[in-house]
């Protein structure tokens, strides 16, 4: 897309969750998760209000969503007692700025190695090509990037035009 995805796909899912009688709300603090020993049937907002429904969705990470939990969800609803189970996942994204084009492509994959940083690559200047302009800006992230611990930045942009060389040589 040419744009963000929130930017792409909020406001239809906004206008369908509303024409179907649901609200979406903005900028609004849950205090807490409403519901039985059972089931959850809404929140609480922190003016107090409660806002109950059938679904609730929570778009949290793991542990800020455990912490939401009452203790009786964690002990008999699997969704919340498998909270538990995710694990942070760090990651260092790297920005490239070259001043002439180095490929067409706007992503690729490496094949793994144990030893690279990185394993997929994107030209950002050849997804928006209207506000890179002409050159290549390339990106990747360093999944799971405690292997980088202890790197300086140099050494990380060294690693990672390495790795983008041995597929762009002109890199």
């Amino acid at each position: 897309p040419g744009r963000g995805l929130g930017d792409l796909f909020a406001p239809a899912a906004r206008e369908v969750i509303e024409r179907a009688g649901g609200r979406v709300h903005l900028d609004t603090k849950v205090t807490r998760l409403l519901g039985t020993d059972d089931r959850v049937s809404g929140v609480e907002l922190a003016d107090g209000t409660e806002v109950r429904a059938r679904t609730t969705i929570a778009a949290l990470t793991p542990m800020a969503l455990r912490h939401l939990a009452r203790p009786t969800w964690i002990d008999r609803i699997a969704t919340f007692r498998d909270l538990v189970r995710f694990q942070p996942c760090p990651y260092v994204s790297v920005y490239l700025w070259f001043d002439r084009k180095l490929t067409e492509l706007s992503f690729w994959a490496s094949e793994y190695d144990v030893n690279d940083l990185c394993c997929d690559f994107y030209d950002m200047a050849n997804i928006n090509p209207d506000i890179w302009g002409p050159g290549s800006l390339i990106t990747s992230n360093i999944i799971y990037s405690s292997r980088a611990d202890g790197m300086s930045d140099e050494a990380i942009v060294t690693a990672v035009v390495r790795e983008l060389a041995e597929f762009l040589p002109r890199a």
